[in-house]
């Protein structure tokens, strides 16, 4: 029984009947991450470890937090598959 209803779940059974019933009554989890969630995830990966490097007391380097950063996006690729 469904007891609630959001725009996104209407719009998406209007779009495609079988798309609301994999997402919201099978649950299958998507294959892939869409890439703004991924890069946003990736930045705040990198600014919490930088934030956490500082609070320590740390100097890091603009190119460290690069790495940091290019680290954490190469991984979210990976997360979904």
């Amino acid at each position: 029984m469904i007891e609630h209803l959001s725009n996104s779940q209407i719009s998406l059974y209007s779009q495609c009947s079988l798309k609301y019933k994999f997402q919201y009554i099978d649950e299958i989890p998507k294959p892939f991450k869409p890439s703004g969630l991924a890069l946003g995830s990736a930045v705040h990966s990198a600014l919490s470890w930088l934030n956490k490097q500082r609070m320590n007391g740390d100097n890091v380097s603009l190119e460290r937090l690069y790495k940091i950063f290019d680290a954490d996006w190469y991984m979210s690729r990976f997360r979904y598959m």
